[in-house]
């Protein structure tokens, strides 16, 4: 079967041009001249490892069933094609395809992505580090900052619930 007839090569085809064309760029390259070295799921993946992009992936996932749940298909449409560019990049780190998002090398000619056990509960922490500054910077902006508390007590929730699981 050729690739481009495969019943899964409309899908791949619409993640990508959501990342370079559609909401991805809207967000992360308006301009559209801004290297993917540059763009926050690079400079975030090299700062925490290949588990911020496999994480974004599982919260995009869930974001689209909610969605599902509400009936919205073309929202929950958007969250799995967005989980789809964080997990394709997130094989690319791990297949050594992306260069930029290398962290360490292991003194060989090729670099090896770095994988910490704790990269996710660091993206959660740099998260609601992120998340607290925000809230101080948000002065009288009551709605904002009952958010970030809401959205720091979640995180906070579940690392604590990390923890737990850890020592158990």
């Amino acid at each position: 079967m050729n690739n481009s007839t495969h019943p899964l090569a409309a899908a791949f085809a619409d993640a990508l041009e959501q990342a370079t064309t559609g909401k991805g760029r809207d967000r992360h390259d308006p301009t559209g001249d801004t290297p993917w070295s540059a763009q926050p799921i690079s400079q975030i993946t090299r700062t925490h490892g290949v588990g911020f992009p496999m994480g974004q992936a599982e919260k995009k996932l869930r974001e689209s069933g909610v969605h599902l749940s509400c009936g919205e298909n073309r929202k929950a449409i958007a969250e799995l094609l967005g989980a789809m560019v964080y997990a394709a990049h997130a094989v690319n780190v791990l297949e050594g395809r992306d260069k930029t998002s290398v962290v360490e090398t292991s003194g060989c000619a090729e670099p090896e992505p770095v994988i910490r056990d704790n990269s996710f509960e660091d993206g959660m922490q740099h998260a609601l580090r992120l998340v607290l500054d925000q809230k101080e910077k948000a002065g009288d902006n009551g709605q904002f900052k009952a958010n970030a508390s809401h959205i720091a007590y979640a995180i906070e929730q579940d690392l604590r619930s990390r923890k737990l699981k850890r020592t158990r």
